[in-house]
């Protein structure tokens, strides 16, 4: 029987269209050179964010490969189902690509990926509607503004990637999103950080939970997602807090000889679950500092709340028992317990 990825190349090569040759017009009319590995890559992330892959070394290799071998047969498909009756130099438009690529996606019964890739195209319209609508009030004063990134580098402050990344946090949330750039955006200053425009976003949007609650989620997540950014996660942390002196050798050694199977069971985005009165009270209570910065993630605290109280030495299973209890809010220990985990008395 012939590979499927087999038969779509064939039918590509039989089409004999030069690909090179092909654009694509965008949404704001600009041309660009037609590239399949740009389909590629937005199926594969339809994919990955579906299937959520994360810190499990035992199926990640698998499960990435068999991801891999069906992302190159529908972006075969997807191709050859654009340039069946084109021609070489022809011009196709945007949203036809991403028209073929959820057809792809539901003849071959990828169902969920589908309905996942349809509201991620109708969030991003709607964004890029309130963008350029936000462009028209303050893109002048915005696009002459520059940002100091966390890579000590600066760039022109981007509306689009303020407004696309608030989208995105919402998601599952009753708010409207843009409400949250309209009243933050004006208030940015020449030389702005990354990190103060996230505080700056994380303000507004708690100071919206006043209109409703669920703007305190999106506070959160924006303070979660940028300490994200700035920590290393949970066994870098363990590294720099033991050279540091706060942590006991005991349970120093208990984590650097079980590394590997303590990644897999820490699930990171469950850090976007809190409102913003309980995230900033881990951050200014209890997550652990390194050179005056907050260094663990609130996974990062349950894990080691997890590995102190669930076992004196390493058992996968009561460690992520434990661990799991405590990050799905089943229950929680003193404050006590909380402050002094694995550090030394």
């Amino acid at each position: 029987m012939t590979d499927n990825s087999q038969v779509s190349k064939k039918k590509i090569e039989e089409n004999s269209i030069n690909l090179l040759s092909l654009s694509v017009v965008r949404r704001d009319g600009s041309i660009t050179p037609f590239k399949s590995d740009k389909i590629s890559n937005a199926i594969k992330k339809a994919f990955l964010a579906q299937t959520k892959i994360r810190n499990n070394k035992s199926k990640e290799k698998e499960q990435q490969e068999s991801i891999y071998r069906t992302v190159e047969i529908l972006t075969n498909k997807v191709v050859a189902a654009l340039t069946r009756r084109i021609a070489d130099g022809d011009m196709i438009h945007i949203e036809d690509i991403q028209d073929q690529v959820e057809l792809a996606l539901m003849r071959d019964e990828h169902h969920k990926v589908a309905r996942a890739y349809v509201l991620y195209r109708e969030q991003r319209a709607a964004s890029r509607y309130h963008t350029n609508k936000l462009k028209e009030q303050v893109g002048i004063k915005v696009s002459s503004l520059m940002v100091l990134k966390r890579d000590g580098t600066k760039e022109p402050v981007s509306l689009d990637k303020i407004t696309n990344r608030v989208s995105v946090l919402s998601t599952g949330l009753h708010i409207d999103p843009i409400v949250v750039a309209q009243k933050a955006i004006p208030g940015l200053y020449p030389d702005i950080t990354s990190a103060e425009i996230d505080n700056y976003l994380a303000e507004t949007a708690a100071a919206l939970t006043v209109e409703h609650p669920d703007y305190s989620y999106l506070a959160a997540r924006i303070k979660a997602n940028s300490l994200h950014k700035e920590t290393p996660g949970f066994v870098i942390a363990t590294k720099n807090l033991y050279e540091d002196g706060l942590l006991k050798e005991e349970y120093y050694n208990k984590v650097m000889a079980n590394a590997d199977e303590i990644e897999t069971i820490i699930d990171y985005d469950k850090d976007y679950n809190f409102d913003y009165f309980a995230f900033t009270t881990l951050i200014r209570a209890y997550l652990l500092k390194f050179e005056n910065k907050t260094i663990e993630r609130p996974q990062d605290l349950w894990m080691r709340v997890a590995l102190t109280v669930s076992c004196g030495s390493f058992d996968f299973n009561k460690v992520k028992e434990t661990y799991l209890s405590l990050s799905n809010g089943l229950y929680t220990h003193a404050t006590p317990t909380l402050f002094n985990s694995g550090l030394k008395m």
